[in-house]
């Protein structure tokens, strides 16, 4: 599965938290909200917005061969625990 390519951002539009690309390419309205500024609707967006990064990053985990490595002599749980995110978003490694 392809993705938009990031980095994504996000913002506050009127109701709702939205997410979208630096070129303003809406990629998902976060939360529609309780109220303006709401914590945990920022910070679920937030999450959103993170995801491209956060997935590059598990791809360094699981491709690169001495980081592969090093995750599974020390933190088997960890790698398979990446693994199983990259799955889940569809990204294949």
């Amino acid at each position: 599965m392809k993705y938009t390519p990031g980095p994504w951002r996000y913002g506050y539009a009127h109701t709702a938290f939205t997410v979208s690309t630096e070129s303003g390419q809406r990629i998902a309205v976060a939360c529609a909200g309780r109220y303006e500024g709401d914590p945990q609707e920022e910070a679920d967006a937030r999450l959103i917005a993170a995801a491209p990064v956060l997935v590059e990053a598990l791809l360094v985990i699981t491709l690169d061969k001495h980081i592969l490595q090093w995750f599974s002599d020390n933190d088997p749980k960890a790698l398979a625990q990446a693994r199983a995110a990259l799955r889940l978003a569809g990204v294949e490694e």
